[in-house]
This record gives C-alpha cells, structure tokens and sequence, in this order.
C-alpha cells in the first residue's frame, strides 16, 4: 500500500533542531518574559513601585525598548544554554565514542556541533536520531507555539530528501509552523491523504478531494505579527524556503541580473542565509509528502 498527502497552511518552515532546542528553553524563557511583561504593564498603568533615594532613577524610568532589549538578551541566553546542555547531557555515556572530542572542545557548544563529528552523529542517530527526539518533544513544541497563536501544520517532518533512508537520517529537516485551521472532521491537521494498493498490475490509483471555506484566506489581521513575534524572542530560529514553484494570477517578473561587483561568499552558506531570509516571510504554502510503498 502506498500512501501520500497534502497541507494547505500559512506559514513558515523552521528548522527542527532549532525548534527543539527552543522547547527545552521555553519553560525557562517564558517566567522571564512573563516577569518583564508584567513590570512594564504596572509602569505603564503608573502603579509600579520601588524604593528610590531622592534624585535617582530606577527601573520604572527605564523605556520599553529597553525592557524589549532584556527579554530578547536573556532569552538568547537560556536558548544557548540549553543546546549546550543538551549536546553536553547526551555525552555522558561512559561508553560514548565521542567523549574525547568533546573534552576537548571549550566554550558553550551550538546544537548543530553533533553534525560536526562523525562519532557524535553516529551515536545521536544509535540512539533514535532526531526524529525520535522530535517524536517525544512534539507537544512540547505546540506549547512554545500556543502564546503566539500558531500550530504546527502538520504532525511530520519536511525533508529534501527523496529516498526515505535518506530522510531518516536527515538532520536538515524543518517543521511546519501555520496558523491554526480546523475541519468538519476534527482533524488537528487538515489535510488529505490517499492510498493505493498495488495489486501487481501497476495501475492502482487513488483521489481525494477537499473543499476550501473561502474564509480562511482572510487572514487574521495580526498574522504576519504572530510570526514576528516568535522569531523576535526566538532570534536564534533557522528558518528555511522549500518552495519549488509560486503560483499567481500576474506571470512572474524578469530574473534579476547577478551583480559582478558582490564580494564572492560560500554558496552552501550564502544559500543558507537565503533560505533563513526568506523563510521567516510567512506565505500560503501547499506541501506534498508521499511515503514509501509497505
């Protein structure tokens, strides 16, 4: 039987080790967030109060931008730390072929360090890989999501890779995150699916079809706000552009001439940066996934 779907969803991809690492953090981020916020509205309502000798200033005096600049500075601070805690935690096996290298690193370590060593990718990947750590944290990802108003679109993966091995092992793969929509059908992710079963003949087939409210393409008035919230308190957040095609009633504009005098930078690099450009702009996206024939 061979299976395959398709998500309509506003939104954006994000990559999932960086999305996990923000759910280990979030239960530390969001006391702090909460602490701030709260200082700011009793400064705004008038009503906050501390003690102050006469002729000093406190933090009543202290503008938004500024309590903006702490939340954003000690988020970033738990983000960091908790990959770094996750890398270090999950070299505590005695047994673990990675041990050395890690000893001999110094500083706080980046999540993506496990993709730098080959003896630490091969132990990561033993012990489940990321798609059994984002099988146990999806929930806690929805949690992270929850305050900005915004969902996961669907329950799986998005990979580049074509061959399901491939994807397995993908450590590149990113998670769709969209504003929340419902069906009749109570699903938490509408979507459609269709199975064929392979009879020997080669010609199995299968259709599905599903009928859009034309409503949901007006979009809540702060959607686009929902999104840059997240990445304002999440800077740290990879995001990544899948789209191989745009649709649109006007035909496309002329390619762009390249410019000769760019200062020459990596192309896997630069294509990264690019993708993380152009991925936080949150747009509708139809995303496809056919599953390995069983």
């Amino acid at each position: 039987m061979c299976t395959s779907s398709a998500t309509l969803f506003y939104g954006v991809c994000v990559k999932a080790m960086s999305l996990l690492v923000a759910a280990r953090a979030w239960p530390d981020i969001e006391p702090v967030y909460l602490a701030v916020d709260l200082i700011r509205a009793r400064r705004r309502r008038g009503d906050l109060r501390v003690e102050v000798s006469a002729g000093t200033k406190t933090v009543a005096d202290l503008p938004d931008e500024i309590w903006e600049a702490v939340k954003v500075e000690l988020s970033s601070d738990i983000f960091v730390e908790a990959a770094d805690s996750f890398v270090r935690s999950y070299h505590r096996d005695p047994d673990c072929d990675c041990r050395s290298c890690l000893a001999a690193s110094s500083g706080v370590l980046d999540i993506w360090y496990l993709a730098g060593c080959d003896a630490c990718i091969d132990d990561f990947l033993h012990s489940g890989g990321l798609r059994d750590w984002y099988a146990k944290e999806k929930e806690s990802i929805e949690v992270v999501l929850r305050p900005f108003r915004l969902t996961l679109a669907a329950p799986e993966l998005v990979s580049r890779k074509k061959d399901s091995g491939g994807a397995w092992f993908d450590l590149d793969v990113s998670c769709a995150i969209a504003i929340p929509l419902s069906s009749h059908a109570g699903s938490d992710y509408p979507s459609t699916e269709c199975e064929t079963i392979d009879d020997g003949g080669g010609g199995g087939e299968s259709h599905a079809m599903i009928d859009f409210d034309e409503h949901i393409f007006e979009l809540p008035h702060d959607a686009r706000a929902r999104f840059h919230r997240l990445f304002t308190t999440f800077p740290q957040l990879e995001a990544d552009y899948y789209p191989t095609m745009t649709v649109s009633r006007q035909p496309p504009p002329p390619p762009t001439p390249s410019d000769k005098n760019v200062r020459a930078v990596d192309p896997s690099r630069q294509k990264r940066l690019e993708g993380n450009r152009k991925g936080r702009v949150p747009r509708w996206l139809l995303w496809t996934r056919a599953y390995e024939c069983a």
